[in-house]
C-alpha cells in the first residue's frame, strides 16, 4: 500500500518507513512491533528546538542593523584625560580612595 497512508494510520514518521520499507505485510508487522519505525521522542524534541532556534535567529538577523565599530589603540584620548583628572581631583589625589570608589585594583593604579 501507500507508505504515507500506512505511516499516518499507525502513527510513525513517514521518512523512517520510506527509508526501511517492509518486504511484505508480515515484515511490516514485525518491524513495527520491534520499534523499527519509531524514533526517540527526545531526538524529535531536540530537532524541533534546533529548527525553532534556527528560524528565530534567521528572523533576528534580518532585523539587525549594520554598525561601525570604533577601534581603540589603548591610549587615552583628550576626553578620557579630562574625566580621569576630575576623578583624581574629587578623590583628593588619593589612589586608595579612587580604587575603593571605582572598584579598581590599587596595585594596577600605582
Amino acid at each position: 500500500g501507500n507508505l504515507e497512508s500506512i505511516a499516518d494510520a499507525v502513527g510513525v514518521v513517514g521518512r523512517i518507513l520510506r527509508a526501511n520499507p517492509p518486504k511484505n505485510s508480515e515484515d511490516f508487522a514485525v518491524s513495527l512491533l520491534m520499534g523499527k519505525y519509531t524514533i526517540e521522542v527526545a531526538e524529535v524534541a531536540k530537532r524541533s528546538v534546533r529548527e525553532q532556534l534556527k528560524e528565530g535567529l534567521e528572523r533576528q538577523v534580518s532585523s539587525l542593523k549594520r554598525t561601525t565599530t570604533k577601534e581603540k589603540n589603548g591610549e587615552a584620548g583628550a576626553e578620557d584625560m579630562v574625566a580621569l583628572s576630575e576623578i583624581y581631583d574629587k578623590c583628593g589625589g588619593d589612589i586608595a580612595v579612587i580604587a575603593e570608589k571605582y572598584a579598581l585594583d590599587i596595585e594596577t593604579l600605582r
